[in-house]
């Protein structure tokens, strides 16, 4: 049977009771999330606070409107603080494909593995945006997570749902981005944790063996990317015993920009396809709107923009033509005949 808790090797627990709008208890900040409020509070520019004199007035209740925010701002100031050499540190990572969701025929679950590979215990903050912007879940998600020890989850989403911060309703059918932000004023290169993914499906429902893809999330850093590039390809009608594949296009708004502080400001990107035989420009330049922490997919690139089939590869490019946030792009390529698939990332 399959486990929806998650469970925490060797000293990491949850702070339990988050509701999904975070309004139902006052939680607690740690120190660093603490400071960072009143960092914010202080509108004094890109540079760090110390942790010293936050007191239980600076407090961020659960049901505080600003939660989201604080959540994020933590990661934009974590970041800025681990470029800059900081008074305190912590550093954020962004995880674009999260996902509990129905799929034409098979469920679809990711699980998450968080390490911390320092010597010194970390207190991990969450934020789950859902690509319909309908969810915006943030809190703590573990307490303590001791140096040279790992949290696993086979199914994040359900794990968010048994600890009170998404409803058993909306944990049945969600995707969307997850932002981690690792708290200890010690980790100062971005390098003493790691976060790896495995989205997958079994291929008979709720029995094994299954099939999925992986990935590493990324550690959020300035001067990120705001123009993307990558291949993509679709043999429906390939034949000669060709794999057939279609290929879907995800496209996050990360919500940082350059300097490192948050970003709340939507993006919109556009994008252009080219033959990758040819070098020609075919098919329509469609624009993308994507609120702060937003992700997007486009399934079957093919079919959803009128691509010719007879071009079985092309050069995608997306580019930001508003907005400041640092984007995220990848590509799912599927399997039509097994809905096996493999996701790579654009660059």
């Amino acid at each position: 049977m399959r486990s929806g808790t998650g469970e925490a090797h060797e000293g990491g627990s949850y702070l339990s009771g988050g509701g999904v709008d975070l309004r139902d208890e006052a939680v607690e900040p740690s120190a660093a999330l603490c400071g960072r409020k009143t960092r914010r509070a202080s509108a004094g520019g890109p540079g760090c606070v110390p942790l010293s004199g936050c007191g239980n007035q600076d407090a961020v209740g659960a049901g505080s409107e600003n939660w989201r925010d604080l959540v994020r701002f933590v990661a934009g100031v974590a970041l800025t603080c681990l470029i800059a050499g900081p008074a305190f540190a912590g550093f954020a990572v962004d995880l674009p494909i999260v996902a509990g969701v129905q799929g034409v025929s098979t469920r679809f679950y990711t699980a998450v593995d968080i390490t911390n590979t320092s010597a010194v215990a970390t207190d991990v903050a969450f934020e789950y945006i859902s690509s319909d912007y309908t969810i915006d879940a943030a809190g703590t998600l573990l307490t303590g997570l001791a140096g040279g020890s790992s949290f696993h989850t086979e199914d994040i989403i359900a794990t968010l749902a048994s600890h009170g911060f998404l409803t058993s309703n909306q944990a049945k059918n969600t995707k969307g981005t997850m932002l981690l932000t690792f708290l200890s004023p010690a980790f100062t290169a971005g390098t003493e944790a790691t976060v790896t993914v495995r989205t997958y499906n079994f291929l008979t429902s709720g029995k094994t063996p299954s099939v999925g893809f992986s990935y590493t999330g990324f550690t959020l850093r300035r001067r990120g990317p705001h123009s993307l590039d990558t291949i993509a390809s679709d043999t429906t009608t390939a034949g000669g015993g060709v794999p057939v594949v279609v290929s879907n296009l995800g496209i996050e708004d990360v919500g940082i920009n350059d300097q490192g502080l948050v970003d709340t400001n939507p993006v919109t990107v556009q994008l252009a396809f080219t033959d990758a035989h040819t070098g020609a420009p075919i098919g329509p330049q469609p624009t993308i709107n994507l609120k702060s922490g937003q992700v997007t997919q486009i399934n079957d690139l093919w079919t959803t923009y009128g691509l010719p089939h007879t071009t079985t590869s092309v050069i995608v490019t997306a580019t930001e033509t508003a907005g400041t946030a640092q984007i995220r792009g990848y590509v799912s390529v599927k399997d039509v005949s097994t809905n096996d698939g493999s996701v790579y990332f654009m660059r």
